[in-house]
């Protein structure tokens, strides 16, 4: 679930997404997407930002329920989008790590992992540093547009 004010957005697996009504459960609206929803949804500025099992992340207006954008992987979307500043964040299957422009959806930069991402996999943005793992048992930092990586190796 993802809240804000009287709502709260929650993606569903039968390819739906939801707004309810955060004081009696109502529901607002709903939106249809092509795919599994698996992850939950990031919210910035009444953008709500979401991937799902058709390989595509979507930044939906939430007053509006216009597609602002959307951006389409070889693979499923599989962690929660991290929106900072002026990028969304995610993970793809193939173990891919993406940086999206917030604004425009364009691909900013793409980062290859040596193992595999899942469902369970966080990426976290402190300072401009992006951190996330894989299952090959690495901790991935990468900093800024220019990915200047290290891999941490946890035994």
């Amino acid at each position: 679930f993802t809240r804000s004010g009287e709502s709260f957005y929650m993606a569903h697996t039968m390819n739906f997404l939801y707004r309810l009504n955060s004081k009696d459960g109502s529901l607002e609206w709903m939106y249809r997407t092509d795919g599994s929803l698996l992850t939950i949804p990031a919210l910035e500025n009444d953008i709500l930002y979401f991937g799902s099992k058709d390989k595509t992340i979507t930044a939906l207006n939430v007053k509006t329920y216009d597609v602002y954008w959307s951006h389409k992987i070889d693979y499923w979307i599989m962690c929660e989008p991290e929106v900072e500043e002026d990028y969304v964040y995610f993970c793809g299957g193939g173990g891919a790590i993406y940086c999206l422009d917030k604004y425009t959806g364009e691909l900013i930069w793409k980062y290859q992992t040596n193992g595999p991402l899942d469902l369970t996999n966080k990426i976290i943005v402190k300072d401009t540093i992006l951190y996330s793992g894989s299952k090959d048992g690495f901790i991935v930092e990468i900093k800024g547009e220019e990915i200047d990586m290290k891999s941490f190796y946890l035994k």
